[in-house]
């Protein structure tokens, strides 16, 4: 029997344990202990204990994950790694910060030394810098900056053995030693959700904030004509030739797909922020674009582009100054936030939200998209809002199952999806993880070699199996 009087700072008052036994998608566990780290020592002692007692540990930071890859649903101890703060500067570029650090308050505050953090998933304001290192978080901007992983030089780790590790990326040009694949151990912690060991601090590469931005809401009658406008974007070849425009100036840093659904959830708000959203729109892109040089001819290069695109395009809400574009993310954000909120109000009868995270070529997008809309009707369900990184292939289906029936059905749905990506040349699960709820999907997307040497990796990391327990294999417990 676990003695829980025995770990260091640990909590066992039910009270206590009740706000941290889920997260962000629906699952829910039953933690036993909870321990909240002010700093690595305390992650350390906690581990150490874990260890000895054989007590599972499932690390957290703010429980943003929509995939269950922070609910303990195997009990155990919860680590919260939410008071591991800390910022600092060690060179002009690289910083040293705390995992428990909130991703929007660090990406705030570097914005004041004229620098940005670029990796910013929806859930920048309500997540850790941890936890988006933990997942390999991306986001709309992914599209011009890529993810996570690109912007982390170094990790501070603790074992599941209770050892501490620095790991730090070689600055080589050239190395001919070993499996390049294994080479790195600052990449065998990101992405791994936790189950590797407990990152504690992160050094993180700065860039040059842009000089100046726009972005742009564009309008279109349907989705198909916003698909082949995507494509026309990225310089990829589509069901339709490009039409004539300066396609070469316009170099976007995020393309996001909105829907004639998601429109519907915007555009009341949309109207108390004084953007007028036209009704006969059936879909809209998301545009920002950098640029260091005028506004004005950045500005009629995109509207050229535009006319030739959709004949919405007068209609495009442009915003041109910080404040402007702050409320255009707001609205983009209204979406998701709105969704999550709906989907709470199902849970009394076992509904919930089902959101997939499939991603596929862009030559494939059209096809994808039209045989995953198909999929999405054929079932009953409160919504079906399409929505998210159109530009990287990567659309959200979002599904609200309104009690436990229309949730089988939605959750067998996205699962055709996920099957249908991956056919695809895609990936079934593209910026949040597995967790536990898409688990099943890794043996889908790897070959097999590859998931064993997965499970060796964990195996050698991890000999007891502590670690984040029910996360990415699909058979864990």
């Amino acid at each position: 029997m676990t003695e829980w009087k025995t770990c260091p700072g640990v909590h066992t008052d039910p009270d206590v344990l009740a706000g941290y036994c889920e997260d962000a998608s629906g699952l829910v566990g039953q933690p036993e202990g909870l321990v909240r780290a002010r700093d690595a020592r305390d992650v350390t002692d906690a581990v150490e204990w874990a260890w000895s007692e054989h007590a599972p540990v499932t690390p957290v930071g703010s429980r943003s994950s929509t995939t269950g890859s922070a609910a303990p649903t195997q009990g155990g101890l919860v680590l919260s790694l939410e008071g591991l703060g800390g910022i600092e500067r060690l060179s002009e570029r690289v910083v040293r910060v705390g995992s428990g650090v909130n991703l929007g308050d660090f990406k705030r505050h570097v914005q004041s030394w004229g620098l940005l953090y670029p990796p910013d998933p929806t859930s920048e304001n309500d997540c850790t810098i941890g936890g988006t290192i933990a997942t390999n978080a991306s986001g709309p901007r992914s599209l011009k900056y890529g993810a996570t992983r690109r912007y982390i030089r170094a990790l501070e780790v603790v074992l599941p053995t209770g050892e501490h590790r620095k790991y730090r990326r070689r600055e080589l040009e050239k190395d001919t030693t070993g499996y390049g694949c294994v080479s790195d151990p600052v990449d065998w912690f990101i992405g791994a959700e936790g189950t590797l060991g407990v990152i504690t601090h992160a050094e993180v590469q700065l860039v040059d904030a842009p000089a100046q931005t726009i972005a742009l809401f564009a309008y279109f009658p349907t989705v198909e004509e916003a698909l082949d406008t995507v494509v026309w974007l990225r310089g990829s070849s589509g069901p339709k030739p490009r039409p004539n425009g300066p396609w070469e100036r316009v170099s976007p840093r995020c393309i996001e797909l909105f829907d004639g659904v998601a429109l519907h959830l915007i555009r009341p708000e949309a109207k108390k922020l004084g953007v007028d959203v036209p009704e006969e729109a059936g879909a809209m892109l998301f545009l920002e674009q950098e640029d260091s040089g005028s506004d004005e001819e950045m500005l009629e290069a995109w509207f050229e582009v535009l006319m030739a695109s959709t004949r919405l395009a007068e209609q495009t809400t442009v915003a041109e100054n910080a404040s402007r574009q702050r409320l255009l993310r707001q609205l983009r954000h209204h979406v998701p936030a709105t969704l999550n909120e709906e989907a709470r109000g199902f849970r009394d009868e076992g509904g919930r939200k089902i959101s997939t995270d499939w991603a596929v070529p862009l030559h494939q997008l059209h096809d994808a998209v039209r045989e995953a809309s198909a999929l999405a009707e054929s079932i009953a369900t409160h919504r079906r809002v399409r929505y998210g990184h159109i530009g990287n292939g990567h659309p959200h289906f979002n599904l609200l199952a309104r009690d436990a029936r229309e949730l089988e059905d939605a959750k067998l749905v996205a699962e055709k999806m996920a099957r249908m990506a991956v056919r695809r040349g895609g990936t079934a699960a593209a910026e949040h993880g597995l967790g536990k709820v898409k688990r099943e999907f890794l043996e889908w997307i790897h070959p097999p070699e590859v998931v064993a040497m997965m499970r060796a990796m964990k195996s050698q990391m991890d000999p007891r199996g502590l670690f984040a327990p029910g996360n990415l294999f699909p058979d864990s417990t």
